[in-house]
Formats: structure tokens, C-alpha cells, sequence
């Protein structure tokens, strides 16, 4: 036997002892796929929802708003009261806009303007008479506002900058 044919006879018996060792062993798992996540599925938090106040007082025209939405709205202004929330944002000019909140359930119109007016530490305010009811006026910084009744359940507070109302 020649040196290069026992090489080879070497070579092909280490391999068939491999081999033989590989058909022993236990075959490797095949990974499962997961199912991918649907668009409904999102991590983290749930969607936002509407506040029902909202809804319920304002239908269609209730959105996603937040009080720094409000434009003309002066710095100092007292945030709303738990009862309350801000559901649309009107702009009526350029120099005007108006926020529409609902409250709870049958919260007195009178329990918004107390608060308001023990709310409001700056700036001078208080009650009128006008064809849409009482309302609470006054002057903030630059901006002159007045809250009144719009419904059962809720309220707009209109602020203008330099008192200049289109109404």
C-alpha cells in the first residue's frame, strides 16, 4: 500500500466515525415561529379615549384638546376644577377663542362661577347680567374673558386679547 492510499483510508475512517457519532446524538429543536402582533396589539399604554362628559355634551365636536391649546388664554389662568374638562377649543378671530367644557352631571352653573371667581387670585373679576344669563368677567394680563352657560353640564369661557369680543 502505497503512503497516499493510507492517508485516504485514514481520512475516510475518521469520517465515518463522525458520522457515526452525529446519527447518536439528539437532532437540534427547530425554533417555532410566534404570531406577529396585530395593529390592535400596542405596547405600553391603552389608546386615549374621550373623556364621556365630552361625548355626552358635545358629540362630534369633542376632541382630543388640551388647555395649552388655548392661544389666548392668559398666563395665571386657574386650571379647570375636577368637575370640569376642556372638550373643544373655538377660535373665533385672530384675537378671540373660546374654550367648551362639560362638567359632571348637573354640577350647578353657580358651583363654576365660585370656583372661578375664588380661583382667579389676579387680574379684576366679577358677576354681570347679560341676555345669556350670569357670567363671570374680567381682565387677566392683556386678555379680558367671560364665562358663561351654555347648556346643562356645561360652559365656555371666551378670551380676547385686549378686549376685542366679535360678538
Amino acid at each position: 500500500m502505497t503512503l497516499r492510499r493510507a492517508g485516504g483510508i485514514g481520512l475516510l475512517a475518521v469520517a465515518a466515525v463522525a458520522l457515526s457519532a452525529c446519527r447518536d446524538a439528539e437532532p437540534m429543536p427547530i425554533p417555532t415561529g410566534t404570531a406577529s402582533p396585530t395593529s390592535d396589539a400596542v405596547q405600553g399604554e391603552p389608546p386615549p379615549q374621550l373623556d364621556p362628559r365630552c361625548v355626552e355634551q358635545y358629540g362630534a365636536k369633542a376632541g382630543f384638546v388640551y388647555e395649552g391649546d388655548i392661544r389666548m388664554r392668559p398666563d395665571g389662568w386657574p386650571t379647570p376644577a375636577e368637575f370640569a374638562v376642556l372638550c373643544w377649543v373655538e377660535t373665533i378671530s385672530t384675537t378671540e377663542q373660546a374654550g367648551h367644557y362639560a362638567t359632571s352631571y348637573y354640577t350647578p352653573y353657580d358651583t363654576v362661577l365660585r370656583f372661578y371667581e375664588g380661583a382667579l387670585t389676579a387680574g379684576v373679576h366679577g358677576r354681570a347680567d347679560s341676555t345669556d344669563g350670569e357670567l363671570l368677567t374680567g381682565v387677566l394680563g392683556d386678555a379680558s374673558f367671560y364665562i358663561v352657560e351654555t347648556g346643562t353640564s356645561r360652559y365656555a369661557i371666551h378670551w380676547a386679547i385686549d378686549g376685542e369680543y366679535l360678538d
